[in-house]
């Protein structure tokens, strides 16, 4: 596919249901834990997929535009390539706002702060890679 904007969309889109699932597993066996609990998930998943759903698809379509721009540069082909790029806007995006959540968001209580940062890396990370991967395997230049 050379139309890096439907490829960028579509690779969102699939980021948006790892994030519904990861949610949803990630609170079944505690490893998060969101006020409502997991009554509180499944009350507001619709929600939560909508809202996810149309950022993903915005960031998915710029990241892809971005991955063409850098194409060349990045090592590897084929998904393996995607892989790369989605780990490292993990990397810049994911880690760097967590650091910025603990640090600079004194003010808000540390649980909710340390919350934030942990799901920014721990969803990001499996979001990011499903991302790269749909990425690099639908878009060719």
């Amino acid at each position: 596919m050379k139309n890096v904007i439907l490829a960028g969309a579509i690779a969102g889109a699939i980021m948006d249901i790892v994030a519904v699932v990861l949610v949803y597993i990630f609170t079944s066996i505690g490893i998060i834990e969101p006020p409502g609990g997991l009554e509180g998930v499944l009350a507001l998943t619709g929600l939560f997929a909508v809202a996810h759903l149309s950022v993903d698809l915005i960031w998915g379509i710029i990241f892809g535009m971005i991955y063409a721009f850098f194409y060349d540069l990045i090592p590897s082909k084929g998904a393996v390539k995607g892989l790369y790029f989605g780990l490292l806007i993990w990397l810049i995006k994911d880690i760097a706002a967590s650091s910025y959540a603990v640090l600079v968001l004194v003010d808000i209580p540390s649980a909710i702060t340390r919350a934030l940062a942990i799901d920014l890396v721990l969803f990001g990370f499996f979001m990011w890679i499903a991302y790269g991967l749909v990425l690099g395997y639908l878009y060719k230049k």
